[in-house]
């Protein structure tokens, strides 16, 4: 389902107790190694992340092409004008402990069009957020208060930092420009979430002759 806020969006479903169950069987024995996880000197964080990996693409690739439901889903609200192919671009997953955080950041590159995170494994005690950041607020600030929906409570609601409601299944899409960030982890037990950047390529469509 497309959720709004002023003036963006994010998709939210749910996979389905197959694909869950095929996920968690897929990638536990890969989640468990340690040795797959680090905390690279660029992010200005402490959460264990495979990002930059290069194991595991045979278990990524199999993944993906079970991806198929949600993207027909995504495209049936998105109402797309042409057929576009969905290209992988790369793909990890982080692992939060106790105090683990990440910060702000984006994943903003010159092909990525459009971002996914699969909650793989939440807790309820453990009070951590995935959070989107609306830098768009001082612009909004400067239009009158219908114009930057001060007097708004649905989805033209000012608001600058906004956390879908999310649960252990779950994933969002997202444009790949918008700033995120994951809150203190609080609980006891280890939260894991994937994240993934997609290119969209259109597919030509040859016109019949009348």
């Amino acid at each position: 389902m497309m959720q709004y806020w002023n003036p963006k969006w994010c998709f939210q479903t749910s996979f389905s107790d197959e694909l869950r169950l095929k996920t968690e069987q897929m990638f536990e024995e890969y989640i468990n190694q340690d040795d797959n996880f680090s905390t690279p000197a660029e992010w200005n964080c402490n959460v264990k992340t495979t990002w930059g990996s290069v194991s595991g693409q045979d278990i990524w690739k199999e993944w993906f092409d079970l991806l198929q439901p949600v993207w027909e889903e995504f495209f049936s609200e998105y109402q797309s004008k042409f057929p576009v192919k969905v290209q992988t671009e790369n793909a990890w997953i982080n692992k939060y402990n106790p105090g683990d955080f990440q910060e702000l950041h984006d994943h903003c590159t010159p092909t990525t069009v459009l971002s996914m995170v699969y909650f793989h494994t939440l807790n309820d005690d453990d009070d951590c957020k995935f959070e989107f950041f609306n830098d768009d607020v001082p612009l909004l600030l400067a239009q009158n208060p219908i114009g930057r929906g001060e007097w708004s409570q649905g989805p033209l609601e000012l608001l600058q930092r906004i956390a879908p409601s999310v649960k252990s299944g779950d994933v969002i899409i997202f444009p790949p420009h918008y700033l995120h960030l994951v809150t203190p982890h609080r609980g006891t037990k280890t939260r894991v979430t994937f994240s993934m950047n997609f290119n969209l390529i259109p597919v030509p469509t040859i016109e019949v002759a009348q």
